[in-house]
């Protein structure tokens, strides 16, 4: 009986162990791409339907300054209207600011806590707090000592953000952000 607990149990960690994390969107060169940077990133392991990696910026190379450095990738479902709906990951390369946001809320994930600003509100020009429509972002967060955050909008058919537009949804946010594993 032990035996066959023991050999069961080895099973179950060898293919626990050795399972691919899936990161949906995301092709095979466009992954081999990202590893080549051999600087380990956040992805979604969950994105709603219709979205797909559709660019990938990596400046990262040693000969490159510090203030140039781009490391980002980006998601987009285009809409029937054709307008799109994006999320991009960044990483911050040199000194970050936080954001100037009360009422974050925190989402646990398994790179850590991330704090979310789902369309907060902030003082206009008379000192009124009004509703930042459309303003959906996340505080910096590390990954192995580099900080990345998580930035999503809505862009019109000529790509400039629409604020008007359908966004998506606080629940999809929160799932995404939920399934961020490092793609190392």
């Amino acid at each position: 009986m032990k035996k066959i607990f023991f050999l069961t149990g080895f099973t179950f960690l060898a293919t626990f162990s050795f399972a691919q994390i899936i990161f949906p969107g995301l092709s095979d060169k466009q992954k081999q791409q990202l590893i080549s940077t051999k600087i380990a990133i956040p992805l979604p392991t969950w994105i709603p339907d219709g979205f797909s990696v559709n660019k990938i910026v990596t400046k990262t190379g040693a000969s490159i300054k510090l203030e140039n450095k781009i490391y980002t990738v980006s998601y987009e479902k285009k809409l029937t209207n054709g307008n799109s709906l994006k999320f991009s990951i960044d990483a911050g390369f040199e000194g970050l600011g936080d954001l100037p946001y009360d009422g974050s809320e925190t989402i646990k994930s398994h790179v850590g806590n991330i704090y979310l600003y789902y369309e907060p509100y902030e003082e206009d020009m008379n000192g009124k707090k009004v509703k930042a429509f459309g303003f959906i972002m996340t505080e910096w967060f590390n990954v192995n000592k580099l900080a990345f955050h998580v930035s999503f909008n809505s862009q019109n058919p000529n790509g400039k953000p629409d604020n008007t537009k359908p966004k998506i949804s606080k629940a999809d946010v929160k799932k995404i952000l939920q399934s961020l594993q490092v793609l190392k």
